[in-house]
């Protein structure tokens, strides 16, 4: 018969302890990336995050010391090195006047259609005004219509025969 053994227990890991600024330190990148990173990997369930008791405490992310996203350094440094760039203002000559003349025809091109959109805004104001004139002569016309008419009726009124007055037609 076989003795009760009990199952041997999974050891639990060892927890480090960081903030987000230690953790980008650790990491090599800006505290920002290190809180999303910290935030994807609880959701995994890899780490694990504790927040302070009040929402201005600083956050703790408990990172098993086993992970190896931070066993070792960043390898290459702060920044990858590129030595075709070079860093500041450098001087060349030639390069400048290929700006500057670009520089001014740019300047020529922006003023030309600055000119184009003044002249194109004092269209549509004229067109307005014109609109606007239109619309009163039309309500004009059709009031000195209405005055017409009634005068054709006065003048009908007038010219009837004296029978037609007689009767009242």
């Amino acid at each position: 018969m076989p003795q009760n053994v009990t199952p041997k227990a999974k050891a639990e890991p060892e927890w480090s302890r960081f903030t987000y600024k230690e953790l980008a330190t650790a990491l090599g990148v800006s505290a920002d990336a290190a809180r999303m990173k910290a935030k994807r990997k609880a959701k995994k369930g890899d780490w694990q995050i504790i927040p302070g008791n009040h929402p201005s405490d600083k956050v703790t992310v408990l990172i098993p010391e086993n992970d190896q996203e931070l066993v070792g350094e960043r390898v290459g440094g702060d920044e990858p090195e590129h030595p075709e760039r070079k860093k500041g203002r450098t001087r060349e000559p030639e390069r400048d006047g290929e700006l500057f003349t670009l520089y001014t025809e740019a300047q020529k091109r922006i003023q030309a259609l600055t000119d184009q959109l003044l002249e194109a805004q004092a269209d549509r104001v004229a067109l307005a005004a014109s609109e606007a004139r239109e619309m009163a002569l039309a309500a004009e016309i059709e009031a000195l219509q209405r005055q017409l008419d009634r005068a054709h009726a006065d003048i009908a009124f007038h010219r009837r025969t004296w029978w037609q007055k007689l009767t009242g037609r």
